[in-house]
């Protein structure tokens, strides 16, 4: 059983991070998952991506932690068998999502 996990933390100088992980505990799929203390930056980021890329965004908020994330999730067949083409894909979008929100006046000081 492999275990893959890329820790939110990675781009925490961002207002939004990405983190990647293989849920083996729930679906068994791989996650790609999109992190932020900022509520109203998320909602914002999730409807940026949606327009941009017309894939489906999971969106959770914990009120008691005051962060929150948005999970696109892959079967592991068509994660792996594509791992690096995926990543990048996804690492774009996350990218070029963090730029719309900014050019739409965002309060995303810190995204770059």
């Amino acid at each position: 059983m492999a275990n893959l996990f890329l820790n939110r933390w990675l781009f925490s100088d961002e207002k939004v991070s990405l983190g990647i992980y293989e849920d083996i505990f729930e679906t068994n799929k791989v996650v790609i998952a999109f992190y932020s203390t900022e509520k109203d930056l998320l909602v914002k980021f999730r409807e940026a991506y949606t327009r941009k890329y017309k894939s489906r965004l999971t969106f959770k908020w914990y009120d008691e932690w005051n962060e929150g994330y948005l999970k696109r999730h892959f079967s592991r067949v068509e994660f792996f068998d594509h791992v690096e083409a995926r990543f990048t894909e996804e690492l774009n979008r996350f990218r070029n999502v963090s730029k719309v929100i900014l050019d739409e006046g965002g309060t995303s000081d810190g995204m770059k």
